[in-house]
């Protein structure tokens, strides 16, 4: 042991622990009773690099001591830094992220998870666990640290693509959060990768792309339908064999096979069949574009109460809310709190319309729409563009719609909103397109 200058030792430039902490306590400590544990050295030149002791060595500065006693020794560069990791995390002073990196220089000194769990005394898996850290976004990691654990991060890292890896960590708030997002990032990838499988063997066997092929369309006779599992490649196979001309068209999560219907031949029930088909295609097309056409009536509608140009009592807009709430078949709202999906449907009355929704970002949004717009205004919008929806089904049969109804009778009341009469009858369910009008 020795006593050594302060001014000839050097802080550690590889000490795994960033933040010392509090030191107020120590500082006091040792101006009445001087450091009683020794620090550890290493000889530099003239000087020597502290490895033990930094907390210490740092209170000793701010208590005025001009020398402190040390320990010298011979250490590795990568001694060092094993020595400092095994001292920290035994006291438990590293987070894991510190602990991360702590191994991770060891790692670019030419250390092996082997030799680290062997130099630190922890196990090679901890080892690795930590060493996974490192796919993330460092300053990332370092806000969620105390948000997420240990064994969710590493559950994580198991996703390949860097980028989604920091997405889905940015945008978790706990565990729940992140291994619900993790398990949905999956079994995307697995739909995804599934259908560019699929696609390269259809396009491999001469099936041609057809955007406009659906069973329910009178032109089409589906053939056969390519889903995950392990038959695929044969049902493929045999449609290949059995028709001259196929036709694939994309569906969610599978591909369907389809032949021209004139090329089936047809009886005169399957005619009938066909023609009664296009006769409910045509009505419902007719239907979408009335729905699109009334849409676009409520946009034009909300641009004109987003920029203040309607007027109306915003004590009401609370009550409105609230019935909507309470009422039997309420609508599952976006949450208020995911302030980017809320703001992109209220995005379709932006006062600019080369504002690009998917170029948003979180804060962008709020700073775009707080300076532009009353809020107020902008929570009627919201309400507006996320109730009101279709009032026809897939059978072209109409379906009320509470929650739809309410808003557009507050529009009439509350704002003059002029209600045409066909889009009173599409909404009250008299309109001459429904099949039960």
């Amino acid at each position: 042991m020795q006593s050594i200058s302060i001014d000839k030792i050097i802080e550690n430039p590889r000490n795994p622990r960033k933040d010392l902490g509090d030191l107020t306590e120590l500082v006091e400590s040792i101006k009445i009773h001087g450091i009683l544990q020794n620090l550890t050295v290493v000889p530099a030149g003239e000087k020597f690099v502290l490895v033990i002791g930094h907390r210490r060595f740092a209170a000793a500065k701010k208590a005025g001591l001009e020398e402190v006693p040390c320990n010298v020794t011979e250490m590795s560069v990568n001694e060092q830094v094993a020595v400092m990791l095994a001292e920290n995390m035994q006291r438990g002073d590293l987070t894991v992220v510190e602990e991360s990196d702590g191994f991770q220089m060891m790692l670019d000194l030419g250390e092996s998870v082997s030799g680290i769990s062997e130099a630190t005394g922890f196990s090679a898996g901890t080892v690795k666990n930590r060493l996974a850290l490192q796919k993330f976004d460092h300053d990332a990691l370092v806000d969620k640290q105390d948000q997420i654990s240990l064994m969710a991060l590493v559950d994580l890292a198991t996703i390949e693509d860097e980028d989604e890896r920091n997405k889905i960590l940015y945008q978790s708030k706990d565990d729940n959060q992140l291994r619900q997002r993790i398990s949905f990032y999956k079994r995307e990838k697995e739909r995804k990768d599934f259908k560019e499988q699929v696609i390269e063997a259809v396009k491999a066997a001469g099936f041609i792309h057809e955007d406009g092929a659906y069973s329910w369309s009178a032109d089409w006779t589906q053939v056969g339908v390519l889903t995950p599992g392990d038959i695929w490649q044969d049902d493929l196979r045999k449609v290949k064999e059995l028709y001259e001309q196929v036709f694939w068209n994309s569906g969610y999560d599978d591909i369907t096979l389809y032949i021209r219907a004139s090329d089936a031949g047809e009886t005169e029930d399957e005619k009938a069949e066909r023609e009664e088909r296009e006769a409910m295609d045509r009505r419902r097309k007719d239907l979408d574009d009335l729905a699109e056409k009334l849409l676009k009536k409520r946009d034009d509608f909300a641009r004109l109460i987003l920029t203040g140009e309607i007027k109306f009592n915003k004590d009401t807009i609370n009550d409105l809310l609230l019935d909507l709430l309470t009422m039997p078949h309420y609508v599952n709202f976006p949450e208020i709190g995911d302030i980017e999906e809320a703001f992109e449907f209220a995005s379709a009355a932006a006062l600019e319309d080369d504002v690009d929704v998917d170029d948003f970002t979180d804060d962008y949004v709020l700073d775009y729409y707080r300076n532009e717009f009353d809020p107020a205004n902008l929570a009627l919008v919201f309400l507006i563009m996320t109730v009101c929806d279709k009032a026809h089904s897939w059978m072209c049969n109409h379906t009320p719609d509470e929650q739809s109804e309410h808003v557009i009778n507050y529009m009439v009341d509350e704002l003059g909103y002029v209600l045409t009469d066909e889009e009173a009858a599409y909404y009250n369910g008299t309109h001459e397109l429904y099949v039960n009008a």
